[in-house]
């Protein structure tokens, strides 16, 4: 009749007559239920369960209690207990994966979800569920498949639809991401995470016109929706409409002042707009919420790097370093960025460089090679770089590798680029092996290297971007060469035998400030090859000559 309270009053009485009255007792949990008391509902089921412990119902609704309160450790066991007395509760599976999802046991969620669609296959909600689960474990097509299965079974599942275009995203797959969404809204059009999801499914689409207004419809629903404001200066900030996006990551600081994430974004666009002092202010109240915030240190270091003040990417880097020691490629930013400040001793470079080595390095260095030392047969160089392309390394680089004597030299290129170019096709040309590198971990890398019997390595792109330093720790061919990108500084790497160079760069005097042994090429290390299409070079100025 609606009127829990006055149950909750007979069914006391009911118990002070008889404490052992099993049903009273459960039959007082529901009504506390009712009442959302969940704490008097948990004492009521436990009772009831003391009574009588093989009471199956009493487990279960002792585990939605539990899950009412965020008790989803209790919740499981109780679920647990209720399928032990009656495993052909569906009900029961459904609510255990339910509190084991809660508990980030994505892997039994899924198991728990598949043995409630095995007692009742046409459970549409637990196919959804599956997939929410089998998404947090990167399983999308599964997610996709259970999803299908869902939809079929009730074609006006707006939840299952919306889920699905989530997953679609994940997959890449925006076409479809964007049908299922749109339909998800044309069955409920007032669903506000779809609209969210629209917006995001528009914009990996490049549709940006239409992710502004999917995320305005959200808006519309929810004005305060403050992460959407900065989807929408994402969106703003990809199509170079700055403006928009610091108006729009303003909106969303306004509204969440305390989330260093829109502080940064918002930084990131007043650097585009030029507004360098705005942008610094900006990275350093991100940093004022949450001192450990990465991210912001790292676009902050780069605004610095871009504006050759080398001390703050420095200051930056050790920050990061601070926060995250795994972290090799900051570690090699902040050696290169060292390098580029007056003052710095190459002792300091060396001693940095070591250090590197000491953190990152790999200890396991390899001693055996299979390589036949014969001297009738070509020698084999492997160049590693991430530079093969349009970049100022490879003017330097090209040319070394088009004047090797094919006779006495085998080449192979170890390329890790993102972005192959016509320079790209040029290198390919130039090497009797060509060896893309990008998708591989470091021990495939390694494997690589070994199997192609590699006699000497060439490291050629030093501490910037993309560098496989530690993937050369282990010392994969027997001789490894520190060249061109650490111009004239050390890798400070117990696996790099040499550095190639001149005494202009490295002068004798400097060899200490190695941990490799100096090669000095006599007429000059560096080759260079200007690009055919710049200018010729104009005549000197003679001393009469007017100012341009």
């Amino acid at each position: 009749l609606g009127r829990p309270a006055d149950a909750v009053k007979h069914l006391l009485q009911a118990i002070t007559l008889n404490r052992d009255y099993t049903y009273a007792h459960f039959n007082l949990g529901n009504a506390y239920m009712h009442m959302e008391q969940y704490e008097n509902a948990k004492s009521s089921y436990e009772n009831a369960i003391i009574s009588n412990p093989n009471f199956a119902d009493a487990h279960y609704n002792l585990g939605n209690a539990c899950i009412d309160v965020g008790d989803y450790e209790n919740a499981e066991k109780n679920y647990k207990s209720a399928i032990a007395i009656n495993p052909n509760s569906a009900e029961a599976y459904y609510n255990l994966g339910t509190a084991q999802f809660q508990l980030g046991k994505l892997e039994s969620a899924v198991e728990s979800y598949q043995n409630t669609i095995k007692l009742m296959p046409e459970y549409f909600e637990a196919y959804n569920s599956q997939s929410v689960a089998l998404k947090g474990l990167d399983r999308f097509s599964e997610a996709v498949a259970v999803l299908q299965t869902a939809v079929s079974l009730k074609p006006d599942y707006a939840e299952a639809l919306k889920n699905l275009g989530c997953v679609y995203i994940e997959l890449e797959c925006f076409d479809d991401a964007i049908k299922s969404l749109n339909k998800a809204i044309s069955l409920y059009p007032d669903f506000t995470d779809a609209y969210i999801n629209l917006g995001i499914a528009y914009e990996e689409a490049g549709r940006y016109e239409e992710s502004i207004a999917s995320s305005e419809m959200a808006l519309r629903i929810n004005p305060e929706l403050f992460f959407v404001h900065m989807n929408m200066g994402n969106v703003f900030k990809k199509k170079g409409e700055f403006l928009s996006a610091v108006a729009s990551y303003k909106t969303s600081i306004a509204m969440d002042p305390g989330d260093p994430e829109g502080y940064t974004k918002l930084g990131s666009a007043q650097r585009s707009l030029g507004r360098i002092d705005d942008a610094i202010k900006s990275f350093e109240k991100a940093l004022t919420i949450q001192p450990n915030f990465i991210k912001a240190y790292r676009d902050l270091g780069n605004l610095y790097h871009n504006l050759g003040q080398m001390d703050g990417v420095v200051k930056s880097c050790r920050k990061i370093t601070e926060f995250t020691p795994e972290n090799t490629q900051n570690h090699s930013t902040l050696i290169f960025s060292l390098g580029h400040i007056p003052g710095v001793s190459g002792e300091s470079l060396l001693q940095e460089a070591r250090h590197w080595d000491a953190v990152h390095g790999s200890k396991d260095i390899i001693v055996k090679y299979s390589n036949i030392p014969d001297p009738n047969r070509r020698i084999k160089i492997g160049y590693v770089s991430a530079d093969f392309r349009t970049h100022a390394a490879a003017l330097f680089l090209e040319p070394l590798l088009a004047e090797h004597n094919r006779e006495d030299v085998e080449i192979y290129c170890y390329s890790e680029l993102e972005d192959p170019d016509d320079v790209t096709k040029r290198f390919e040309s130039l090497a009797d092996h060509w060896r893309p590198t990008i998708d591989l971990d470091d021990d495939k890398m390694i494997s690589m290297i070994i199997e192609d019997e590699i006699d000497i390595i060439v490291e050629c792109t030093g501490r910037t971007n993309n560098n496989r330093l530690q993937a050369i720790s282990h010392k994969p061919a027997p001789i490894q060469v520190n060249y061109f990108p650490m111009h004239g500084q050390t890798s400070g790497m117990a696996s790099i035998d040499y550095v190639l160079s001149d005494a202009i760069l490295s002068p004798p005097e400097l060899m200490g400030q190695f941990s490799e042994k100096a090669i000095n090429i006599e007429h000059g290390a560096f080759t260079f090859l200007p690009n055919k299409e710049w200018p010729e070079v104009a005549p000197p100025r003679g001393p009469d000559d007017e100012m341009v």
